[in-house]
């Protein structure tokens, strides 16, 4: 059964005096998956370790399950599932036995084993690997593997750590829609570290962006995307055009128009599958513009018009 998780005034400071966490109170609900987000250095996978119990915050900060004090519960008691981006699989277990190894840590009769690792296995897309050593398969095998290890003790807190960092760009793709769809039979909670935007916006129901060791903002993909509180965070999710002063506008503002009131000269146009990402620079101005097109796009060195949607021009702190 999933459980509801809690960082409440957890702060986390280094023996060096660095703070990795400033005072911070999080609720992850039952159920849900949350992305937590940003650059390296922000504190999101500080967090994570917090909920994990594989650090401890400092004084006067608690770790809830489920309204339950766990801040000085050691790792292996806390009933969590864990991913890491380096796998940590067994080399000298087969994938079944991988697989299993929770289970046969808590004493799990072989019956009961077997079953649940062939759920799992069929659950993560493995059948016919449960014999197969773990240097035979691919690096989206061994990420599956992994996951289901994590998830064969039925973990009430599945944390994943950049679960896709060491995957090509294709492969991520394809592994995030597995997950999803494993997480939503699963009804699990789960809580990821990534700095990647489109696998943010693709897993997690609730995005956390963070910067220096604090909450920058949290909401749903959609929430934080179309009205980022700050200029960081609306950089951090995506391209963020500026307007002047703090007036800024995402690309998908911008439209060709002409009759529309700013005239641009076509600096560079990318081919990006399916549409175009044209790069502009408007009359008397420094900043750039990007925009994005799926008809044939405008040749560099021309001029062309351009217009934004009032509603759609953001106001931001510089």
């Amino acid at each position: 059964m999933s459980i509801a998780a809690r960082l409440e005034a957890c702060a986390r400071t280094f023996a060096d005096g660095t703070v990795g966490l400033h005072p911070t109170t999080l609720d992850f609900p039952s159920g849900s998956v949350t992305a937590l987000l940003g650059p390296s250095g922000c504190g999101k996978t500080t967090t994570l370790r917090l909920l994990a119990g594989l650090a401890a915050p400092d004084r006067g900060g608690r770790v809830l399950f489920d309204g339950r004090d766990v801040t000085r519960l050691p790792v292996e008691k806390r009933g969590i599932g864990m991913v890491f981006q380096g796998y940590a699989l067994f080399p000298n277990r087969d994938v079944a036995g991988n697989i299993g190894y929770g289970l046969e840590v808590r004493g799990v009769n072989r019956a009961d084993r077997d079953r649940r690792v062939a759920e799992m296995l069929r659950l993560t897309r493995l059948e016919g690997l449960a014999a197969r050593r773990v240097d035979q398969l691919s690096g989206g095998q061994r990420q599956r593997v992994a996951l289901a290890r994590a998830l064969a003790p039925a973990p009430g807190l599945l944390l994943l750590d950049e679960p896709f960092g060491a995957l090509d760009a294709r492969l991520r793709e394809a592994l995030r829609g597995e997950l999803a769809e494993l997480l939503g039979t699963l009804g699990v909670t789960a809580v990821f570290v990534t700095h990647d935007q489109a696998e943010a916006m693709a897993l997690g129901r609730t995005i956390i962006v963070m910067e220096s060791g604090r909450v920058a903002q949290a909401g749903t993909p959609e929430a934080v995307y179309r009205r980022p509180a700050t200029r960081f965070v609306g950089q951090f999710l995506g391209t963020l055009n500026h307007l002047g002063q703090d007036r800024f506008c995402r690309p998908e503002a911008v439209r060709v128009d002409p009759t529309g009131d700013i005239a641009a000269m076509v600096r560079a146009c990318f081919f990006e599958g399916g549409r175009y990402r044209v790069v502009a620079l408007p009359d008397g101005c420094e900043a750039e513009l990007t925009f994005e097109s799926t008809a044939s796009p405008p040749a560099p060195g021309s001029t062309i018009r351009l217009s934004i949607a009032p509603d759609a021009v953001l106001r931001l702190p510089v």
